[in-house]
């Protein structure tokens, strides 16, 4: 870990392998960050603000540069990302999960190219219900199986 990443909260875990550096903050409870050993220097910003929230990347992974935004200005709760062994991306990669609940779920052996956006939600233009202050605009999430390149 970095002097660059800060917590705020209670019982988040984080656990990072060999050669990873994280910048960024936690913003919240019961977060769970595990990053396996990677190949190679990799570093990830990454910015959770809400509770309940996890990130998983297997092992043998080179990150050249991404980020992972869960919440925002909203916080979001109960997102989940797993990735799985043998991923690359290269700089520029950002993942947001706006929403509660979104999800981003890729296979091993994943290859993405550089300043690669996947999207979660519909932040800044989140939908409520007017009277239950409830979102309206809820996505199921991103999926990609084993052993697909993203450009």
């Amino acid at each position: 870990m970095t002097d660059h990443f800060k917590q705020y909260g209670v019982r988040n875990h984080i656990e990072l392998g060999a050669n990873v550096t994280v910048a960024g903050h936690v913003l919240g409870n019961d977060n769970r960050i595990v990053i396996r050993d990677t190949v190679g220097a990799s570093h990830v910003q990454i910015y959770i603000s809400g509770n309940g929230n996890q990130i998983f990347i297997d092992k043998d992974s080179e990150i050249k540069g991404m980020g992972l935004l869960c919440g925002n200005h909203v916080p979001a709760h109960n997102t989940r990302v797993e990735i799985g062994e043998e991923f690359t991306i290269e700089s520029g990669g950002r993942f947001y999960l706006y929403n509660s609940g979104n999800q981003v779920k890729i296979g091993s052996r994943c290859m993405f190219s550089s300043g690669v956006t996947l999207r979660c939600g519909e932040s800044p233009h989140l939908i409520f219900d007017k009277d239950s202050g409830a979102y309206l605009d809820q996505s199921d999430g991103v999926f990609i199986g084993d052993h697909v390149w993203v450009g």
